[in-house]
């Protein structure tokens, strides 16, 4: 079945379009009255058209398949946006309001790289409830609010939830009762990409969470997490055209730079990012990146001695051995490089 009118039902049960097979939709669609849906097919469901619903179990779009470029809007108690028994993706803008309404449910895998909120107690922006092995992959948004805590549930099944870059999450992401894996591949214009993998990789099982980018993404219930975060292209430094993975430093912002014979040279990268880098003969070799946020260092490669320790003032003891044997120490005052 293929729509691009307008259609516009009142009454419970009255669907605003039915159909026994797949529904193709680019028209504007709407429903009143408890368990009236939008569209509901026993096939797949493309829709790009607006459909929105009011009523208690009124979902927005019910469908094998679900692939939605449109706006959908729901208002009910336990008025799913979108339920897919297969898969679900979605480019588009997704609202419930009402408790235990799902933005998107599917039995499959999930792909969202549209706008996803939702208002309403228990209610949940994606759940994936299949048995299987399923894939969640955001890059868009997900807001839960107003009484609703979750953002991203992978329920049963040994699944993979995947936050690309662009993703912005308010709210939990849960995994399930298997075995769960949690990959962030954000890009980091902080340029603390590696000190905030370090950080990532220790926070699996209960609860972890990480600020990046400004945004917070706090998870739980993931038995195997994959850091793969990378600085932004502007942040990168290159030695020998190879990019050494920490932030591009400015003389002007040199933080040690009147220890004219000091082996490592510390740079201010960002509010609250330390660059630090081997000094060799003329030239400087990536060394560390340090953020004061959790208090992170990821070194790139060997550490040649250099210790880094945050002090209950807040400020931050660098040291390194020198070639005369002495060991060289400054410290990064707390009022610097916020």
């Amino acid at each position: 079945m293929t729509n691009s009118g307008d259609v516009s039902t009142t009454g419970s049960t009255a669907p605003g379009i039915t159909a026994n097979g797949n529904v193709t939709n680019s028209g504007n669609v709407s429903t009143t009255g408890s368990r009236a849906a939008g569209i509901t097919a026993s096939g797949n469901v493309t829709n790009s058209g607006d459909v929105s619903t009011s009523g208690n179990a009124a979902a927005g779009i019910r469908g094998v398949n679900v692939t939605n470029s449109g706006d959908v809007s729901t208002t009910g108690s336990t008025a799913n946006g979108i339920t897919a028994t297969g898969n679900a993706t979605n480019s588009g803008d997704v609202s419930t309001t009402g408790d235990g309404a799902y933005a998107i449910f599917a039995t499959g895998n999930v792909s969202n790289s549209g706008d996803i909120q939702v208002s309403g107690s228990s209610a949940e922006g994606i759940i994936s409830n299949g048995s299987g092995g399923n894939n969640i992959v955001v890059s868009g948004s997900i807001i839960a609010t107003g009484g609703a805590t979750t953002a991203i549930n992978a329920g049963s099944g040994n699944d993979t939830v995947t936050l690309n870059s662009n993703a912005r999450i308010q709210g939990i992401v849960k995994g399930g009762s298997d075995s769960d894996t949690l990959n962030l591949n954000q890009t980091v214009s902080e340029c603390n990409a590696s000190a905030l993998n370090a950080s990532a990789t220790t926070q699996t099982g209960a609860a972890g969470g990480l600020t990046v980018n400004g945004g917070a993404f706090t998870w739980t219930n993931f038995e195997a997490l994959v850091a793969a975060m990378t600085n932004a292209n502007s942040c990168n430094a290159t030695s020998g055209g190879a990019s050494s993975g920490i932030a591009t430093p400015s003389t002007s912002n040199r933080i040690n730079g009147q220890d004219v014979a000091a082996p490592i040279a510390l740079f201010c990268v960002s509010p609250g990012n330390i660059a630090a880098y081997r000094v060799v003969g003329n030239a400087g070799v990536p060394l560390f990146a340090y953020s004061r946020e959790g208090n992170q260092v990821a070194f790139i490669g060997d550490n040649f001695g250099a210790t880094v320790t945050a002090q209950g003032d807040g400020s931050v003891l660098v040291t390194m051995p020198q070639a005369n044997g002495k060991l060289y120490s400054t410290t990064i005052a707390a009022t610097m490089c916020v």
